[in-house]
């Protein structure tokens, strides 16, 4: 056996291990440390509270959802690559330049949590209590792959055969190598749903116009604009064909764009229960491409090592040390204690071939 292979059965085993112990003591799982290093390529998502149609994408959610992404982004050095926003979730693939997606997360969800519940008139949350799924890219493929499926989704959601007919999808194939932006107005007025209109944002606080960047997902795989276009393409032709024959063999049909839009936003979508089987599943921190499990695997073990440190660190504060410095990729005890840390970037475990 290679020591790539004994690497990638090392890693298999030790999520068994940490899966059975959990199951075992019958206790809720400890939330482990996020990796956080500046330069990664990271495909996000936040799902609404029981997946209700919270954030169907009207006109004005549309103009508040990207108005506040552009805002928030320049803020925290995020370089959006691609984004779609459907009626229950959204999906953000971007490169974390500076390492603050945190602050953004946590800036952007507060903010996008009290436009919401203006707009739509209720003091309910807005999104559940799960963490945000953020899984880093650690491949070329796997950018490619996210990136496809994030122009997808709507299709493969069942809404539209073609998804560039959802007015929650901002980004386009032809962007995966050319820059683009768009300018979204100040919501200073929000028309509700019952017809009455209320004041959201401080005319002297906030932007009348904010442009949302997205710049190419070549620049962030360092390949050629046109090889990216093509790859990305190939990707959604292959996934759009695969639904359109799923709904063949079915017999369902596309439920149309004006459907969709009209679904009542306290509505929850059938995707929102989760079978007990199912529930506190494992989610991933890691993202590579189809045939790249060596590349996961590496990542992984990195991970792992990263979690080790984190704590040996954490244990030795609490045990009255000083001069204790904390892994490359930690975030939370350096950005709000600040304890000071490693300095590392982020890279690529692998180059795909089909990248030349």
């Amino acid at each position: 056996m290679s020591s790539l292979a004994r690497q990638q059965a090392r890693a298999h085993r030790a999520l068994a291990r940490r899966q059975t112990r959990a199951n075992r003591s019958g206790r809720k799982k400890k939330s482990r440390p996020q990796l956080v290093l500046p330069g990664q390529l990271v495909f996000s998502d936040r799902v609404s509270l029981e997946h209700r149609f919270m954030l169907r994408p009207d006109p004005q959610m549309r103009e508040l959802f990207f108005y506040l992404l552009g805002y928030f982004a320049r803020m925290h050095g995020l370089r959006i690559h691609a984004v779609v926003l459907m009626s229950t979730h959204y999906h953000l693939l971007f490169t974390d330049v500076l390492g603050r997606r945190g602050d953004f997360f946590r800036d952007f969800h507060s903010m996008l949590t009290k436009a919401v519940q203006v707009y739509r008139g209720t003091e309910s949350y807005v999104f559940d209590k799960s963490p945000t799924s953020q899984p880093e890219c650690v491949t070329e493929q796997a950018g490619v792959e996210a990136m496809a499926y994030l122009i997808t989704n709507p299709t493969e959601a069942g809404i539209c055969e073609d998804p560039t007919k959802w007015p929650g999808l901002f980004t386009r194939v032809e962007d995966a190598g050319r820059r683009r932006v768009e300018r979204f107005a100040k919501p200073a007025k929000l028309r509700r749903e019952d017809g009455t209109y209320v004041s959201f944002l401080d005319a002297e606080l906030w932007p009348d116009f904010v442009d949302l960047e997205q710049e190419p997902l070549c620049d962030a795989l360092a390949v050629d604009p046109d090889v990216c276009v093509e790859l990305v393409r190939r990707e959604v032709a292959a996934r759009i064909a695969v639904k359109r024959e799923e709904q063949k063999t079915s017999g369902r049909g596309f439920v149309g764009v004006l459907h969709a839009l009209h679904q009542r936003v306290t509505k929850q979508a059938a995707s929102w229960w989760i079978p007990e089987t199912l529930d506190g599943k494992i989610r991933p921190r890691v993202k590579a491409g189809r045939g790249q499990g060596p590349a996961r695997a590496r990542a992984i073990v990195r991970l792992f090592a990263f979690w080790d440190a984190h704590e040996d660190a954490r244990k030795r504060i609490l045990a009255g040390e000083t001069d204790v410095v904390f892994p490359a990729g930690t975030f939370r005890w350096h950005r709000l204690f600040g304890f000071p840390r490693d300095e590392m970037q982020a890279g690529f475990f692998e180059m795909t071939s089909a990248f030349g």
